[in-house]
């Protein structure tokens, strides 16, 4: 009886086995957290995420790509996408000036002159905040914001760091002091001279794509590996 390889052993007790190791400066799939910085009491912002600063802010990308003085040449694949604000600036804000900055913000993608923007009203989320004693005034209680998890894109996006605008566009208040937030993004970074073959399809459709109960498969599995209930 010849012996088990080591790949076989693990593909048999339900491992994953690496796919594609000629490609290592591929990150992904991962939460990627690109940084944003909220000015204070500052109408219409639109802040740049296809920065230096803004992927300074992700390890994941950083341990990859490297360069911490510019943004990376490279694509993002962008599947779901969740504002994670946990500054204690805003913590420690009113629910009327929270409020102020969540029904305005957005996150707005433009890909060869088509410009995509999706709200993030429900999909921001705010891990702790403060909230009032027992001996505290009641004007001194904050309210922490529960968002109703990441947003998953209907259809998604491939941004090209290098030529298309990627941005989070918000309107704030008078907090009294910037605001550090991450716009975190659920998907795939890699170099754009990555390979891709336009030829793929299945079941004789067109270029990229697959059937629909292919597709169907894939959806339902995207949702439970992010752990949000599939909407029929």
């Amino acid at each position: 009886m010849s012996q088990m390889s080591i790949s076989r052993r693990i593909a048999t007790a339900g491992g994953r086995l690496p796919v594609d190791q000629g490609a290592q400066r591929t990150v992904g799939p991962v939460w990627i957290n690109l940084a944003a910085q909220l000015a204070n009491n500052t109408l219409n912002q639109s802040i740049d995420l296809t920065s230096a600063t803004a992927f300074n802010g992700s390890k994941a990308v950083r341990s990859v790509f490297s360069n911490t003085g510019s943004a990376p040449e490279a694509i993002m694949h962008i599947e779901a996408v969740q504002w994670w604000i946990s500054s204690a600036v805003w913590s420690s804000a009113t629910p009327t000036l929270k409020a102020q900055v969540m029904e305005s913000a957005s996150v707005k993608a433009v890909i060869g002159g088509t410009v995509t923007e999706y709200d993030l009203l429900q999909s921001t989320h705010e891990p702790f905040g403060s909230y009032a004693l027992d001996n505290q005034a009641a004007a001194a209680e904050r309210a922490r914001y529960l968002g109703s998890g990441p947003l998953i894109l209907p259809t998604p996006l491939r941004v090209d760091v290098q030529d298309d605008q990627f941005s989070l566009e918000v309107d704030t208040g008078n907090f009294g002091a910037v605001i550090n937030t991450s716009l975190c993004v659920y998907g795939w970074v890699y170099p754009r001279t990555a390979f891709d073959a336009e030829a793929f399809n299945e079941g004789g459709c067109g270029p990229g794509t697959v059937t629909p109960e292919r597709a169907a498969q894939l959806q339902t599995r995207f949702f439970s590996q992010l752990g949000v209930p599939l909407m029929g």
